[in-house]
């Protein structure tokens, strides 16, 4: 089990010392500005899988209860949920922090997740807006639906034309 000091940071967890390398091998964490992060759905995963014990500044062990209150997302555990359903599919995804979607690489294609709760209140023009931003970018769109059981459903959107 690796062993890593980090500071709470507004978007996950800032390693300070200890073995952040393997950290990083096992999550692709997020780069903002010239810092370096673990978000808060990697945290939980590697506390969750037992690779990593964090510890805060003060030597005080952050436990997964810890990292689930230092977040203040509420989207935090339909991510969890999402991202941990594809690891146990082989996948490691990249977490995109600042719209609640997932990205992996099949080949040298990259597919988009956008994590949604089966019950969510999301207008169809607001989901229509996400998904030409995605399709836009010459990424392909996946829906990520959880149930209320947890359970994880994916759809696969493409662009489609209707002529009269």
């Amino acid at each position: 089990m690796y062993k890593v000091f980090v500071k709470p940071h507004r978007h996950g967890l800032k390693p300070l010392s200890g073995d952040i390398d393997k950290v990083f091998k096992e999550v692709h964490g997020v780069n903002i500005g010239d810092e370096r992060i673990i978000s808060f759905v990697e945290a939980l995963w590697l506390c969750y899988k037992g690779i990593v014990e964090f510890y805060f500044e003060n030597n005080r062990k952050a436990d997964f209860n810890d990292i689930i209150s230092l977040a203040e997302d509420k989207h935090l555990w339909i991510m969890f949920t999402v991202y941990i359903d594809l690891r146990n599919r082989g996948r490691k995804p990249y977490v995109n922090i600042l719209n609640n979607t997932l990205s992996i690489m099949k080949g040298k294609e990259v597919i988009e997740i956008i994590v949604l709760e089966e019950s969510s209140m999301l207008s169809l023009s607001e989901l229509l807006l996400m998904i030409e931003g995605i399709l836009s970018k010459g990424k392909n769109v996946v829906l990520g639906l959880v149930d209320k059981h947890g359970d994880v459903t994916y759809y696969q959107v493409a662009r489609t034309s209707i002529v009269k």
